[in-house]
């Protein structure tokens, strides 16, 4: 398997990573996930598209378009970037941005089990071995009494770890509609986006326009910056996806509460507590994704 698969993955853990560490300082000066999610969807949907116009001629353009790509990816978008955006965001206002990446990082597991059963994809015991340290680095990140400073309660677990599981489901959507269609990663995106889009702008403009339009505008610097760093994110997965199997590519970009842990650490200390039990999390998640990368799974 090409060393691409896992550069583009890190690099997806990387970013996403930071990105929640920037959406907590704009939640803490007034901002709310809804607006959080539809501001960053609308950012990378921009870039997207710019660097779609800018890369591809026009006749090229959709060439391989398809209702059942549209559907695929429209879908991809709904669960793993729509609801997937709003439930990260409030478990960063909730919990905290290290605790909720912490939680997140269980998603490899939702998303291996769905695409054995789903695409067929094989997963040999080193692979559940590292799985299994990603898993058991969440559960002592978890129960290190690290995130907000100001107190969560546990059973506000269930908003990260239900995004963990739409995150998981938009994966595997997308790993079927890049394996089993001709459309470019741009372009897939593109939908992807766009449905992500229609769906936060319309929930969010009709039912719950007072949550977007009050926010202080500072926060939405904030969760621009955050879209960029989504949409970085986000192409690379795009990539990853593209290039390998979803067992290998999902569970390296669940290292991402490492990368958000060490961020947290030199600029969210006014707002979340890093204690050793969340550095021990830590380390049990590098080493699963280290057994993973040693033992490569390729598909057969």
């Amino acid at each position: 398997m090409s060393s691409q698969v896992y550069i583009f993955a890190l690099l997806t853990a990387l970013f996403w990573g930071i990105v929640p560490v920037v959406n907590k300082r704009g939640l803490a000066i007034g901002g709310n996930p809804l607006q959080c999610a539809l501001t960053m969807v609308s950012v990378t949907l921009v870039v997207f598209w710019v660097l779609l116009l800018g890369t591809q001629p026009g006749e090229d353009l959709f060439a391989h378009l398809s209702v059942r790509s549209v559907c695929i990816f429209g879908l991809a978008g709904f669960a793993g970037t729509a609801l997937g955006r709003v439930t990260s965001a409030a478990g960063v206002d909730r919990v905290g941005a290290t605790i909720n990446s912490a939680a997140l990082s269980s998603r490899p597991l939702i998303a291996t089990l769905i695409a054995m059963l789903w695409l067929g994809e094989p997963a040999k015991p080193p692979l559940f071995a590292g799985i299994f340290l990603l898993v058991a680095g969440v559960v002592t990140l978890v129960f290190s009494k690290g995130g907000n400073i100001t107190g969560w309660r546990k059973r506000e677990l269930w908003i990260p770890l239900m995004g963990a599981t739409v995150f998981a489901l938009g994966n595997v959507i997308r790993r079927f509609g890049l394996s089993t269609t001709p459309l470019p990663v741009l372009e897939a995106l593109v939908i992807n986006q766009t449905a992500a889009f229609s769906a936060l702008a319309g929930y969010g403009l009709i039912w719950r326009r007072s949550q977007v339009l009050s926010a202080p505008r500072r926060s939405y610097l904030f969760f621009s910056i955050s879209g960029v760093l989504g949409a970085i994110a986000l192409f690379s997965m795009f990539e990853a996806l593209d290039r390998g199997p979803i067992a290998i590519v999902d569970p390296l970009v669940g290292t991402q509460s490492l990368f958000t842990i060490l961020v947290a650490y030199f600029v969210l200390h006014d707002l979340e507590r890093i204690t050793l039990r969340l550095i021990v999390g830590a380390t049990l998640v590098v080493l699963g994704a280290s057994i993973i990368i040693a033992f490569d799974t390729v598909l057969k």
